[in-house]
């Protein structure tokens, strides 16, 4: 695929960590390159991250059309390699969407996620200037926009939602200049999907609104550490910095 190329079919693109290269999973290609001139049939190894993320990736329904480094450019081949990171820009900015694959779900991740949703209704923000205000069909205590409130969440969903937010990618900055340029960002926990609107809308709000009642110092103290690293994300990719961006 060529990221200059004007005519590319609609595509999405796959940002995710790597992980450990041990113990890789062999997986089959329909078209894979025998050598410079030919296509086959074969088998490639891929790193147990994105074998997890590949099962999440199906659809039932329909053929996607996915991006992924270590399968759509041959890892082992420097020169493409090089090749690849220098149009890795054009290729996430060109995609339809740029998909964040968060990981498999765990217990917790399904609570954590709908929490996170339900948070983002409460709220509209404008973010070429930073306020909160109550959505139309408001139905949030309307204190939201003047100050501090309490969320009285228990130890189990605090949990959860501090489990999702120590993700590996959400913890590591210098990947997400692969969605810096993306129109449209969707966040997957295993089956489950965040839009990336929703999910900076709850994390501003979490930490310029929220009042939370923890079950331990220690837990407030991991809690506030993640939500601030991940409102450095939401910063980081606001449309008031970097123009293009879609809010879905």
């Amino acid at each position: 695929m060529d990221p200059t190329d004007n005519e590319l079919p609609d595509y999405e693109a796959l940002s995710y960590t790597w992980g450990s290269t041990d113990d890789p999973v062999d997986i089959w290609l329909a078209d894979l390159p025998t050598d410079a001139d030919s296509m086959g049939e074969g088998h490639l190894a891929i790193t147990q991250s994105l074998a997890v993320a590949s099962r999440y990736l199906r659809s039932e329904e329909s053929t996607r059309d996915i991006w992924i480094d270590a399968i759509s450019g041959d890892q082992q081949n420097l020169g493409e390699r090089g090749h690849q990171v220098e149009r890795m820009g054009d290729i996430y900015q060109k995609a339809k969407r740029v998909l964040v694959g968060l990981g498999p779900e765990s217990e917790d991740s399904a609570l954590a996620i709908e929490k996170l949703l339900s948070i983002s209704s409460w709220v509209e923000v404008d973010w070429n200037v930073g306020t909160i205000t109550l959505p139309t069909h408001a139905v949030a205590d309307k204190a939201w926009p003047e100050g501090p409130v309490d969320i009285s969440y228990d130890e189990k969903t605090w949990s959860s939602i501090l489990s999702l937010l120590c993700r590996p990618w959400l913890q590591r900055l210098w990947i997400w200049q692969e969605v810096l340029l993306a129109k449209t960002v969707g966040l997957q926990c295993g089956y489950d999907t965040l839009v990336w609107n929703d999910f900076r809308k709850a994390i501003t709000a979490l930490m310029s609104k929220g009042s939370q009642s923890y079950p331990s110092e220690y837990t407030q103290t991991r809690y506030e550490k993640a939500v601030r690293q991940n409102l450095r994300f939401v910063e980081y990719l606001t449309p008031s910095r970097y123009h293009g961006r879609s809010e879905a």
